[in-house]
């Protein structure tokens, strides 16, 4: 079976682990923590707590879990204490299904630290600085490869941890659409070691949708600009500042090819991509969502990355609509597609 964690990278996670001592060692989460994040946080932690029971071991994120998240921390480890931001007594840290500074938000401060990465994303800035990096972008999901790192140390969890992990891996594989036939073979560990496939699959998708989420759904399917990418694509782009992957989702589902939320904050521009399954064809081995999204941060200046299919792009000021729509036309002139419009809808103006 081929896996992407080799066991070099589980014993080089134990021997940094047993030279800390008594420290406290601290799991550290991207903002707005999904599904995925936090199964490899809690994995994280139990493989912690197998390589030592002397150190503190606290788990921490920033701006809070996805609604998804915290449906599974009910449903799974209602006991897990989860810290929003309370970085201060931290020794050192492990970073889990994050890949820049930005997306730990106020938990940055923990990078002057002694640090591990365990990440999946097409670009890490975090790997540089790392003591040990298991930066692995072949993997579907973070949570793959923290059970990887539990086969080879041997670790066995609590089987809510490991219907955790399931359900990392089905959300970061939108339901193993994008599973690879490592994701099955890890899948296939942690259900004969009593993760509960149908548990997970259940509580990610018979949940109930909030009154919030369909308002805004509903808004920024309204707000919706659209573009034609020469005439066999087409661009879809709206304004919306909350639940932007169900309003994507939305988008893709009716039949765009690129659905792009731009998202206004006090002094920052949010821009989260989603590029459809028959689009990325086009484009091979490409990570053409993470592409656009590190061209949308070097252009206006910011951070971004994410993966082939969903990316995201922080930018560090106030972006006019017109600038946000002229840089993404640059983009995909270099791959050969002039940008037309088909209706412009109100998300420039909502966005501006």
């Amino acid at each position: 079976m081929n896996l992407s964690v080799e066991p070099a990278d589980a014993e080089r996670l134990r021997k940094w682990v047993e030279g800390l001592g008594e420290s406290t060692v601290c799991i550290a989460m991207h903002r707005n923590a999904d599904p995925d994040a936090l199964a490899s946080a809690l994995g994280v932690k139990e493989i912690l707590q197998s390589l030592t029971i002397k150190k503190n071991i606290l788990v921490l994120t920033s701006e809070g879990l996805e609604q998804a998240s915290k449906k599974l921390l009910e449903a799974l480890a209602p006991q897990a204490k989860v810290i929003n931001d309370n970085p201060s007594k931290c020794d050192a840290t492990v970073i889990v299904d994050t890949s820049t500074p930005q997306q730990l938000n106020r938990l940055s401060s923990l990078l002057s630290k002694p640090y591990v990465v365990i990440d999946h994303h097409e670009v890490n800035d975090l790997v540089e600085g790392a003591d040990v990096s298991i930066h692995r972008p072949s993997a579907a999901s973070t949570s793959e490869l923290v059970a990887e790192l539990m086969m080879y140390l041997k670790v066995r969890p609590d089987s809510r941890i490991l219907t955790f992990l399931i359900a990392g891996v089905l959300y970061d594989t939108r339901i193993l659409r994008l599973a690879s036939p490592e994701t099955f073979a890890v899948m296939a560990w942690l259900t004969e070691n009593g993760g509960d496939y149908r548990q997970a699959l259940n509580i990610l998708t018979l949940r109930e949708v909030s009154r919030s989420e369909v308002i805004a759904r509903l808004k920024g399917l309204s707000r919706t600009g659209l573009y034609r990418l020469n005439k066999e694509a087409i661009l879809a782009v709206t304004c919306i500042g909350a639940h932007e992957s169900a309003v994507l989702k939305a988008l893709i589902d009716a039949g765009a090819d690129v659905a792009i939320a731009v998202a206004k904050r006090p002094n920052a521009t949010r821009i989260t991509i989603r590029i459809s399954q028959s689009f990325l064809k086009k484009f091979g081995d490409e990570p053409i969502a993470s592409n656009l999204a590190l061209h949308l941060a070097r252009e206006l200046g910011g951070s971004g990355g994410g993966h082939a299919g969903a990316a995201g792009a922080l930018i560090n000021s106030r972006v006019s609509p017109k600038q946000i729509l002229k840089t993404i036309a640059r983009f995909f002139a270099r791959k050969g597609y002039s940008i037309g419009i088909l209706e412009e809808g109100r998300w420039m103006e909502e966005c501006e």
